[in-house]
């Protein structure tokens, strides 16, 4: 077991919110007057949070990126319909795609 001061844990203000197609998280939580914070995207990678945002029409995908958690909603995608998550990398507050709407992990900024 990890000791408690290396854990990563839910933050208590963690609040998971849709961004708008295309936007990245920092654009979403700031709109709210929260901040993304990177460590807890992890939080929101699943398919039960997705289903809980986003039809998913497709299913629950693995894919590799730095804009992930996302749906894809451009029909004109081969993942068209689907809710990607990530197995591995460190998705970033700062990423979107035209092609997907995001699912962040926002939280009270600091200070």
């Amino acid at each position: 077991f990890l000791p408690r001061h290396l854990r990563v844990e839910p933050a208590l203000s963690l609040q998971i919110v849709n961004a708008d197609p295309g936007a990245t998280c920092d654009e979403a939580c700031s709109s709210l007057g929260l901040a993304c914070d990177e460590t807890q995207l992890q939080f929101v990678n699943s398919c039960h949070h997705m289903l809980r945002a986003f039809p998913c029409e497709g299913g629950c995908g693995h894919e590799v990126g730095d804009d992930l958690p996302a749906y894809v909603h451009d029909v004109a995608m081969a993942t068209a319909g689907q809710c990607l998550l990530f197995d591995s990398g460190s998705p970033k507050c700062d990423r979107g795609h035209p092609s997907t709407t995001r699912l962040c992990g926002c939280v009270m900024p600091p200070g």
